[in-house]
Parts: C-alpha cells; sequence; structure tokens
C-alpha cells in the first residue's frame, strides 16, 4: 500500500503506485504481489499539508482526517494476509500513523510491516526499513528547520542518489518518488520491499468484514470532509488564478 507526499493529486499518486509495481514486479516466492495506493489528498492548495507536516514532525498531528481517509480507502481494497506499507515524503508520517492504527484494529504485528521513502519523521513504525538520500534537499531542509526549531529530526541519509547541480538548489530536488528514488536507486529499493515482506506471516485471524475495522465517519469527520470540499477547490482556483496574473 503506497501512501504519497504532498502536492500529489490522485493521478500523480496512481502513476507512482503504478511504477512502483513495474519495478517490484507481480510475484514474489510464488504469491501474487500487488500495489495499491492510499491517497493523501492535497488540501488548502498545499498549505494545509505543510501545516499538517509540522505538527507530524512534532508527532502532534493536527487532524487525523487523512489518516481515517486512506484507512477507510485501504479498507476496500485490501484482501490479503500481508500488507507492507509504503511511504514517499509526508506519506511516511501517515504509514507510521495508520500502522499504529491497523495492529490495534485487528491485524497482527507479524502481518504488517513499514518501508518509508524520503523521510521527514524521525522513526519508521514497527522498527521498519527506510531510506532517505543525502541530496534530497527537501528533508536536509527539514532537517535545519527541525534543529531551529526543537524538533525530532528526520532520520539520518542512509543512501547517495546523485543529482544535478540545477537540481541541488530546488526544494525538491532529489525528492521526487518516481523520478529521484526510483530511477536512482531502484535496486535498493525492490531488494528492501522484497526483504520486509518475505518476513511477514500470514495469520488465521480475521474480520467479518475485511481485514481490520476501518475508523467510523464520526460528525468531527464529517464536518472537516464538508470544510475541505468547500475550501480546497477555491484554493486551488486562487492559486491558479494568481500563478496567471
Amino acid at each position: 500500500m503506497f501512501v504519497n507526499g504532498v502536492l500529489n493529486e490522485v493521478e500523480k499518486a496512481r502513476q507512482n503506485s503504478a511504477d512502483l509495481q513495474k519495478k517490484v514486479g507481480v510475484t514474489l516466492k510464488g504469491e501474487s504481489l500487488v500495489v495499491r495506493f492510499g491517497h493523501n489528498q492535497s488540501h488548502i492548495a498545499g498549505l494545509g499539508d505543510f501545516a499538517q507536516s509540522i505538527g507530524q514532525i512534532f508527532n502532534n498531528p493536527i487532524s487525523y482526517y487523512d489518516r481515517d481517509t486512506i484507512l477507510r480507502e485501504m479498507h476496500s481494497k485490501i484482501t490479503t494476509r500481508k500488507i507492507l506499507l509504503v511511504g514517499h515524503s509526508q506519506g511516511t508520517f501517515y504509514t507510521n500513523e495508520i500502522y499504529s492504527y491497523l495492529i490495534g484494529h485487528g491485524v497482527p504485528r507479524e502481518s504488517i510491516a513499514v518501508y518509508n521513502l524520503a523521510t521527514p519523521a524521525n522513526r519508521v513504525a514497527g522498527e521498519g526499513g527506510y531510506l532517505t538520500s543525502a541530496n534530497d534537499q527537501l528533508v536536509l531542509r527539514v532537517r535545519q528547520y527541525a534543529a531551529a526549531a526543537g524538533a525530532p529530526a528526520p532520520l539520518q541519509s542512509n543512501v547517495l542518489i546523485p543529482i544535478s547541480v540545477e537540481e541541488s538548489t530546488k526544494l525538491f530536488g532529489g525528492h521526487s518518488f518516481s523520478g529521484a528514488y526510483l530511477s536512482g536507486a531502484a535496486a535498493r529499493i525492490v531488494g528492501d520491499i522484497e526483504k520486509a515482506l518475505s518476513e511477514l506471516k500470514a495469520s488465521d485471524v480475521s474480520e467479518s468484514d475485511g481485514c481490520f475495522a476501518p475508523p467510523s465517519a464520526t460528525v468531527s469527520y464529517k464536518v472537516q470532509k464538508l470544510g475541505f470540499a468547500a475550501l480546497d477547490p477555491l484554493a486551488n482556483t486562487t492559486v491558479n488564478v494568481t500563478a496567471g496574473t
């Protein structure tokens, strides 16, 4: 289950998951291997995402709306006994949060793991693996901001993916899922994913409706959903008009 980072609309997230599927293939040790994606939707033209990320860096999310939305989406897609959560960028905060939710709502620890890429987080849930490039300009900046604010620092870089001089001056230089990580470290990523999957064990534990109990649509969730439905299109229109001007 792939969870995307900030400013990725649904088609971009779908393409990233398709790119990952091509790299890992469709079978592993005789078992079917399917990449799904849980869409981390952008809010208020990205401002909501960055505000949420700041809270997540301090391990104090502003809201669990997006986590719960991804979980509800997962519930309709997941029919397997083994789950690997793969997060990219802000999506790594959500994979950590989703892991904690799932093991508390019907998923055995031995059947689920986390693998994070380009992570601004200071941990990987379930002691899972991760990959962050020393040339990832966004994570480097997050590390600087975290130090200045006294926040937990992102995990140390553990791979060097080459980037151009021009890209090294850009905020998102070396941070792209497909353009940087999959293109520059595919063998490492596939190997790490295969290792994580091979260590998972299927369980006979089962829920009557799906493999876990999804979050309920509380009043707070419904209010936030209505709010984003109104604010997101307005914010996107404002940004587009401003850019055009």
